[in-house]
């Protein structure tokens, strides 16, 4: 069996999940699998999922301000960082 290497785009992505799901249960109180289920639901997942928008260099504080902005009002404007 052959290693397979991941592309470097899945490990940033892991690696920013991990953080983030750690750090909304944390302030919310939330289980993994809620926390997790908000997360992927999430307009802000679906834009750090997408590599060209680059909010992936965003940190995990931001993107749970960016998280919670959404779930309070539906919509989420991002910033020019």
């Amino acid at each position: 069996m052959k290693n397979k290497q991941l592309p470097k785009y899945s490990i940033i992505m892991y690696t920013k999940l991990n953080g983030l799901v750690k750090l909304f249960m944390r302030e919310t109180g939330l289980k993994f699998r809620e926390a997790l289920a908000f997360i992927y639901n999430s307009q802000v997942f679906a834009t750090l999922e997408d590599e060209s928008t680059k909010i992936w260099h965003y940190s995990e504080i931001l993107l749970f301000d960016l998280l919670m902005q959404e779930k309070a009002t539906g919509k989420v404007d991002y910033p020019d960082v």
